[in-house]
């Protein structure tokens, strides 16, 4: 009976374990300034920047040929974007198309210039940047619009999705 109590505590323990590493964190960095999240946002976020990297099909670990043009930032370099990041405590496994990667943050820039945000990279836990691609707009744009995050964005990319959130909201009120 003893062996079996100390069997069910070292596996409830395993279990506590991996369920504290998937649980990520959501911060943004606009301009330099850390810009604080709503805790009620902070893991529903989480999820969706999960879905987006789930969604990828191609990263630049597997296929370097396809980014070969634009070298991969370093961990550094990204931290002097705006960007929306996700942090494990603990490295989280995530899948997509390709595999499986161990990931310390993901970050989805927010450049001045750009309508959309993106790119998407995985930072591992040596430090190492993969970025993914292919993935689902359609998650990208919710995750865009959504409350939490529309505000953060930088003026361009705001427009822009605030124009589409109108356009959806002009076609769901048609279709009812």
């Amino acid at each position: 009976m003893k062996r079996f109590k100390r069997f069910l505590v070292v596996c409830l323990a395993g279990v506590a374990s991996l369920a504290f590493a998937d649980e990520g964190s959501l911060s943004f960095q606009i301009k330099g300034e850390a810009v604080p999240v709503e805790r009620e946002a902070d893991q529903r976020l989480c999820r969706q920047v999960e879905q987006i990297v789930a969604s990828s099909s191609v990263d630049s670990r597997r296929y370097p040929r396809i980014f070969r043009r634009h070298p991969l930032p370093t961990a550094d370099q990204l931290a002097e974007e705006s960007f929306l990041k996700v942090t494990y405590a603990e490295p989280a496994a995530l899948k997509n198309h390709c595999g499986e990667h161990q990931v310390k943050e993901v970050w989805i820039l927010l450049r001045d210039k750009e309508n959309y945000p993106g790119p998407v990279y995985l930072v591992d836990p040596e430090g190492k940047v993969v970025q993914v691609s292919k993935y689902n707009g359609i998650a990208l744009l919710e995750l865009s619009l959504d409350e939490a995050v529309l505000p953060h964005l930088p003026e361009k990319m705001r427009a822009v999705q605030e124009r589409a959130r109108k356009t959806l909201g002009q076609k769901k009120e048609a279709t009812q």
